[in-house]
């Protein structure tokens, strides 16, 4: 039995970054999704940030939002990689360097 496509496509490039692209219609409605999702801390940020809180408030109201977004943005980080297929771009281009050099040793005009 073959495995379902995956929503989504991590391009690994040198020194561990990564990028995540939707690939699919169900990839595109799941990102729309996360980042619906982000909607409502903010604007409850929003409304806290338009009562004026002073001192202690608004620094606990910064750091609880700051701590919301970095756990939403880790959730949605490892949900996205556990449905995603992986490339590694410094193998890609090793293997495109590779074919190349084949090529001008035979004398290959392509």
């Amino acid at each position: 039995m073959s495995e379902p496509e995956k929503m989504f496509v991590a391009y690994r490039t040198g020194r561990g970054t990564i990028s995540i692209v939707p690939r699919t219609t169900g990839g595109w409605r799941a990102f729309i999704v996360w980042m619906l999702m982000i909607a409502p801390m903010t604007a409850l940020f929003a409304w806290f940030a338009g009562t004026e809180p002073e001192g202690v408030a608004l620094w606990f109201g910064l750091a609880a939002y700051a701590a919301l977004i970095i756990l939403w943005a880790i959730c949605m980080v490892r949900w996205m990689l556990a449905r995603s297929d992986r490339v590694d771009m410094d193998e890609f281009y090793a293997f495109k360097r590779h074919k190349e050099e084949e090529k001008k040793r035979r004398g290959d005009p392509r």
